[in-house]
């Protein structure tokens, strides 16, 4: 039978008298649910077509709508039992770009005992790991930390953040029906960080770069960083330029340092052209917080830092002694 006409398609797809507008150029990330320009039309929900990092929204309901790709699962079957059967003590975990959802969300091999991360945001249940919109059945981060990851899709932003979080795995990625090693070297990356973190012990005036007014918890990441700034004695300045770029940062030559509180798959930005090194809030609270120790890992959801330790508040008749133990720990700086 024809399909019905338009008219009658769209009513019954979303009801009589319901206003839809499509919203084009993004506010900040593409990635993200756009709510500032939704907002714009007094929207009361969001639907998001594309990729997407699987940030959850802070005040509009949103509906997530992936495009579908195919995928080879019985190629992609016998790669992961080729592949397991080299080292069989390491947990075999299954990380794909929402594209593949559809085919891959139940995914299993006879045989090898699959964690599977998949891309649901409305799954809380108890005793489940959520990481970087992904949902894996394990308790802690610790069990996935030294496993085999088998990835499946083109997402590299999304690829790169499980290697930060996870630098002890092997990581695979399914390409042209087999797997290939995901040769990336980190280290170069991560002793860039590094320096950066360093460069921030240093700065006196911090610019807080606001990347994102959508996502959830973001206010409380902002009053963080401002509290860890402030009890490290540095000066902090809140900066509202929708996507940073040279030219708009170029206008402020005198911040030392920017943090950028943006979702995890924008947040890291690489500053070689700036005037001005730009951290995350991960690598500003390592520079701040005494309490946080370097570990080798990269964190770039700042609802990691959020989970942190928090610098404790010293008290007028504190100060004195806390300004003492400061002395005896001692501080250098790495740069100068």
């Amino acid at each position: 039978t024809p399909p019905p006409p338009p008219s009658d398609r769209h009513g019954a797809r979303v009801g009589e008298g319901v206003r839809l507008y499509i919203l084009g150029d993004t506010t900040y990330g593409q990635c993200c649910v756009d709510e500032i320009a939704a907002e714009h039309v007094s929207a009361e929900a969001v639907i998001h077509f594309g990729p997407t990092c699987l940030t959850a929204t802070c005040r509009l309901p949103a509906l997530w709508i992936f495009t579908r790709k195919s995928c080879d699962t019985s190629r992609l079957s016998e790669a992961i039992l080729d592949k397991a059967r080299d080292d069989t003590e390491c947990p075999v975990v299954l990380l794909y770009d929402v594209e593949y959802d559809h085919m891959l969300r139940d995914f299993s091999t006879d045989g090898v005992p699959l964690i599977v991360g998949r891309c649901d945001l409305k799954d809380n249940s108890e005793g489940k790991l959520r990481k970087y919109g992904r949902t894996f059945d394990a308790k802690s981060e610790e069990e996935l930390s030294k496993s085999l990851v088998i990835y499946v899709g083109t997402g590299e932003s999304s690829l790169m953040n499980f290697i930060y979080s996870w630098p002890e795995s092997d990581f695979y990625v399914f390409e042209n029906d087999s797997l290939v090693p995901a040769n990336i070297s980190i280290g170069k990356f991560l002793m860039r960080r590094y320096f950066l973190v360093e460069k921030s012990k240093d700065a006196e005036r911090v610019g807080l770069l606001v990347g994102t007014l959508g996502t959830e918890r973001y206010t409380d990441i902002i009053e963080r960083v401002k509290t860890t700034g402030r009890a490290a004695n540095k000066k902090v300045y809140v900066f509202l330029v929708g996507k940073p770029n040279v030219a708009k940062l170029a206008n402020f030559p005198e911040i030392d340092v920017y943090v950028l509180v943006a979702c995890p798959e924008t947040s890291l930005i690489d500053s070689k052209e700036f005037l001005q090194p730009i951290v995350t809030p991960y690598e500003f609270e390592l520079a701040c917080n005494k309490r946080i120790e370097w570990s080798g890992k990269l964190a770039t959801d700042y609802k990691d830092v959020l989970a942190m330790e928090t610098i404790p508040r010293v008290k007028d008749g504190d100060r004195d002694s806390a300004l003492e133990s400061d002395e005896e720990e001692g501080d250098m700086s790495l740069i100068t």
